[in-house]
């Protein structure tokens, strides 16, 4: 058979296994072979390397926000406190807000969140 055929036979194959039998018909088939199983495992480790990326890309994503909600969460539990403490000293809740440079609504939301816990 001539190589031309050959090379289309080839490029024909259907599976793993007729590539491989139409390999060792041919030297030239046979490297042809080699590369296309090289091209394909170059492209299996792009794949699980992207996969690999996205997903530590995706967890250090979670990982940021929730510190983010965390620090949130941690700053309004701490002026609560100061809040509570400031009125058990009688401050006014005007010059509580005053001395916390808070907007009156968000010192009474903040201290109201812990009223319907």
């Amino acid at each position: 058979m001539r190589i031309t055929k050959k090379i289309l036979k080839f490029f024909g194959g259907k599976s793993r296994k007729e590539f491989a039998a139409m390999a060792k018909t041919d030297s030239f088939i046979e490297e042809a072979y080699r590369e296309l199983e090289k091209l394909s495992a170059d492209e299996r480790a792009k794949l699980e390397y992207e996969a690999r990326e996205r997903a530590i890309r995706d967890y250090n994503s979670q990982m940021s926000s929730a510190l983010r909600l965390g620090e949130q969460k941690g700053e309004h539990a701490a002026l609560k406190h100061v809040i509570e403490k400031m009125i058990k000293k009688g401050k006014s809740r005007e010059e509580i807000a005053e001395l916390l440079d808070l907007d009156l609504n968000e010192m009474t939301a903040l201290t109201e969140e812990e009223k319907n816990k």
